[in-house]
């Protein structure tokens, strides 16, 4: 009599590898998320500022919570260093003090820190400090002045006219004796006209002066945004900081791929014991 055993097809053993890379590809998609590091979210001052007072502290606030025993900042210009003290940390943000001494130029500000896994993460950002003193006042409004005028107008004087005088006429007379009478006339007449004409000028003179107007306009001073931006980090790459759990999750895959080559060859050997039996029977 023979015994019957269970027989594994290739094709369950190829399916059932199927599912195990299928399971571990989605394991290690879901961890990608919460593997994240932390990230710079805002800071004061912000990247590119540039500010006219000597700011009190620098203050970077990151995503999620900072370790304070390896947090490091310093904010330098060239050699000069402007940040005193150590840092102080208050859950995700980062407090740096100033020198309130500090000198005028382009301040680099350089972080190191360690987020809650356990992963460190350093950038660098820049703003600029210059005094609102140094700026020149802007030169005052212009004057206008328009120019005088004078008119002149003068008017002519009347005239006298003198009327000529009346004339005198004397008749002859008449007598009687031998001799004719002589008779004679005279006739005597004068005119006088005289004319006399003055014309006297007066000249008057009246000026308009504008007063002038005189405008200033006010300087400005820029300052910097009280807004905060967000600043680009770089966060060092490397596989330590990469959590167990992912590496579990890989070599399970992998004993779940090698499990299914196994049952695969442990199946084919199986059937192949099997021919030879029924083989055995036949030729009994």
């Amino acid at each position: 009599m023979t015994s019957a055993r269970a027989v594994i097809s290739p094709t369950s053993a190829l399916r059932a590898s199927l599912v195990a890379c299928v399971a571990a590809v989605l394991a290690l998609a879901g961890a990608l998320p919460a593997s994240a590091h932390a990230a710079l979210v805002r800071s004061s001052p912000t990247s590119g500022s540039t500010l006219t007072a000597v700011p009190p502290e620098v203050a970077l606030t990151f995503n999620e919570s900072i370790d304070p025993q390896f947090t490091s900042v310093t904010v330098k210009s060239g050699s000069t260093t402007a940040s005193t003290g150590k840092p102080t940390v208050e859950g995700p943000t980062v407090y740096q003090s100033l020198d309130p001494r500090m000198d005028e130029g382009t301040y680099t500000v350089s972080y190191r820190v360690t987020s809650a896994d356990g992963h460190p993460v350093s950038g660098s950002y820049t703003f600029t400090y210059k005094s609102s003193g140094g700026e020149d006042p802007e030169p005052s409004g212009s004057s206008t002045s328009e120019p005088s005028t004078t008119s002149s107008t003068s008017e002519p004087s009347t005239s006298s006219t003198s009327e000529p005088s009346s004339s005198s006429t004397s008749e002859p007379s008449s007598s009687s004796t031998s001799e004719p009478s002589s008779t004679s006339t005279t006739t005597s007449s004068s005119s006088s006209t005289s004319s006399t004409s003055s014309t006297s000028d007066t000249s008057s003179s009246s000026s308009t002066t504008t007063p002038s107007e005189t405008t200033t306009e006010p300087s400005t001073t820029s300052s910097s945004p009280s807004t905060d931006e967000p600043v680009e980090s770089t966060a060092d790459g490397s596989q330590d900081g990469t959590p167990w759990w992912v590496w579990l999750l890989v070599a399970l895959g992998g004993l779940a791929l090698l499990g299914a080559l196994v049952a695969y060859l442990r199946g084919r050997s199986e059937r192949q014991d099997d021919e030879y039996d029924f083989r055995d029977d036949d030729l009994r």
